[in-house]
């Protein structure tokens, strides 16, 4: 289902800019430019929403960590538009570091526990990109070693799950629509 929805997110994107009779047919690349573009957007918006819930947890309980694991009920959106960049184009090390960091946040389930299959999903990531390292950007470099470095600092114990439970009954894994295409389990 969430490789259906990337998709259908690429073909509405993509679909040709009509300028007088003429329509221009979208590149690849452009797609996924403009498809992360959206996503960072709409992760910038979810980001404001997770902190207005959390503060409301907060109040309506002070002592609750419940407002921690609102992070982990977003962003499956921007991850869809992040999908349907990396399909159109999966050399885009921007949308790989941003989907690093959205599965790392996303991860968090609160209390200091996180999620594994989530963070498994953000290392990829972040391993595409530095397996890349020539052609990424500085700043897209900078970002994925910073989550890097937070995942590793994640004791062990706090890492809820184990990778076995990143497969769904029939056999196909859990995570993105571009990890499952790489894996070859759409």
């Amino acid at each position: 289902m969430k490789r259906l929805a990337a998709l259908a997110l690429a073909a509405m994107i993509a679909m040709p800019a009509v300028a007088g009779d003429q329509a221009k047919a979208m590149s690849g690349e452009e797609l996924s430019r403009r498809a992360t573009a959206l996503a960072a957007e709409l992760y910038e918006q979810e980001k404001k929403i997770a902190a207005k819930l959390r503060k409301a947890a907060e109040q309506h309980s002070p002592d609750a960590a419940g407002g921690e694991a609102v992070e982990s009920m977003l962003y499956d959106d921007v991850l869809n538009l992040l999908d349907a960049a990396l399909l159109a184009d999966k050399d885009n090390f921007h949308a790989h570091a941003l989907a690093a960091e959205v599965l790392f946040r996303k991860s968090n389930q609160g209390e200091g526990v996180y999620e594994i299959c989530s963070l498994l999903d953000a290392e990829e990531q972040i391993d595409y990109v530095l397996a890349n390292a020539e052609t990424a950007e500085k700043l897209d470099l900078e970002s994925v070693k910073r989550i890097k470095k937070a995942i590793d600092a994640i004791p062990e114990d706090r890492i809820a799950g184990d990778e076995g439970d990143c497969e769904e009954k029939d056999g196909k894994e859990k995570g993105t629509a571009w990890r499952q295409e790489r894996r070859g389990t759409p």
